[in-house]
């Protein structure tokens, strides 16, 4: 009796520091959901976070869009205005902040307007990555096919370098800058033949981006092109701007059945996407890169030549307003390749295939001819301009540009 009324007394205790351990581990995990730091508040807190920056979004988006239709930088009344009309604000938008509608977050001026504060003109602090000497070595094989045969100029893409660049802002969008270089590179690019038309454009982007991406901040890199020009140039009382007046043998945009072999390239693109990257074409036999059927075809001509020093928009920068920015940036005293291809047609069944280029000490828009209707093949060898486009938001545009040095700091 008495050993039964003992194992009931330890029985008992057993049952009450269970009851207690139970209940204080009920209390640490009922605390770690639904304390300040517990997973429900972080949760609620996440959700937050992510309304808030979706509204910041919005609202710079609409900012954007009133910038581009004034071409001028948004002021803070313009700010409030949207926040008012959009139906952003829950009542009626303070000084400095306002409340959210949804979600009822207090958002600051400066947390939207930050990135109103980066202008065109203005210079990033932008690092590309290191280039391996295998990343060299690949680059330099691809380049090879660049050169059609027979191509028997000095330069003959054996070495490729980075080159040290200052960068400044080209174009900003409402989720990226791009940057563009501060010079042109110290590596000559040739491009001969057929193989030079069909890979041309593909290479000079391989060449900037396997030398002046960023992949740590999401950058990548390309060759200046041809619409990197013309979206910079002013439009007559016609809203025409001067290329599209072009005519040699037909008039620019103007069609022409021509009897001629074309390369796959362009039976490919049919004249348009002279930009597009598309995929770096091998061959066995460099006749495969024709379309070998001699045939009467719709050619458009796409090809022509400017010289542009009086035809760049002015733009405000830092610095100045009305600036000849977009003029300035172009002057350079060597002609360098841009990465866009053209359909030249000079005559009855003459047409050439090439890629364009700049002269950058005259502001002339050419080209060089790669290969001809015939089947026979030019060449030449120029620069590279590098254009890099960044993230936005990798861009620390809370800090002080002045402060900085006059450039923009990296995240």
């Amino acid at each position: 009796m008495k050993n039964l009324q003992q194992n009931r007394g330890i029985t008992l205790i057993a049952l009450a520091i269970t009851i207690i351990i139970l209940l204080i581990l009920a209390g640490i995990t009922i605390g770690s959901i639904t304390g300040n730091k517990g997973t429900i508040s972080q949760t609620h807190e996440a959700t937050g976070n992510a309304q808030r920056q979706s509204i910041i979004e919005k609202i710079q988006a609409d900012l954007l869009t009133e910038k581009t239709k004034t071409g001028k930088t948004p002021t803070k009344n313009d700010l409030i205005n949207i926040i008012k009309e959009k139906g952003y604000a829950k009542e009626e938008p303070g000084t400095d902040s306002f409340i959210s509608k949804d979600g009822e977050q207090e958002i600051k001026y400066n947390e939207i307007t930050g990135w109103l504060r980066i202008m065109v003109g203005d210079t990033v602090d932008y690092t590309p990555d290191t280039v391996t000497e295998e990343e060299k070595s690949k680059l330099v094989s691809d380049l090879q096919k660049g050169l059609s045969e027979g191509y028997n100029g000095k330069i003959k893409n054996t070495s490729v370098n980075q080159k040290d660049f200052n960068w400044k802002v080209y174009n900003i969008t409402d989720d990226s800058v791009e940057l563009i270089s501060d010079g042109i590179t110290d590596d000559y690019i040739a491009l001969y033949g057929v193989l030079g038309f069909t890979n041309g454009v593909y290479l000079l982007n391989e060449y900037c981006n396997s030398l002046y991406n960023n992949q740590s901040v999401g950058a990548t890199a390309r060759s200046m092109n041809i619409e990197d020009i013309t979206d910079k140039l002013k439009t007559d009382e016609n809203g025409k701007k001067v290329y599209e007046d072009f005519e040699d043998y037909i008039k620019y945009g103007e069609t022409a059945q021509i009897l001629s072999l074309v390369p796959k390239k362009w039976q490919e693109d049919k004249d348009e996407n002279l930009s597009s990257w598309g995929t770096l074409k091998e061959y066995q036999n460099e006749d495969d890169a024709w379309d070998q059927n001699e045939i009467e075809r719709n050619l458009k001509q796409t090809y022509w030549n400017e010289i542009l020093e009086d035809e760049f928009i002015t733009i405000n920068t830092r610095e100045e307003n009305n600036s000849n920015f977009y003029k300035e940036v172009c002057e350079m005293d060597e002609e360098y390749w841009l990465s866009s291809r053209y359909t030249y047609i000079f005559g009855d069944d003459l047409v050439s295939f090439g890629i364009r280029r700049l002269n950058g000490y005259s502001y002339e828009i050419n080209g060089t001819d790669l290969c001809y209707n015939d089947g026979t093949n030019g060449g030449a060898f120029f620069k590279v301009r590098p254009i890099v486009t960044i993230p936005i938001n990798k861009i620390n545009l809370n800090g002080d540009y002045e402060a900085n040095g006059n450039m923009w700091k990296l995240k």
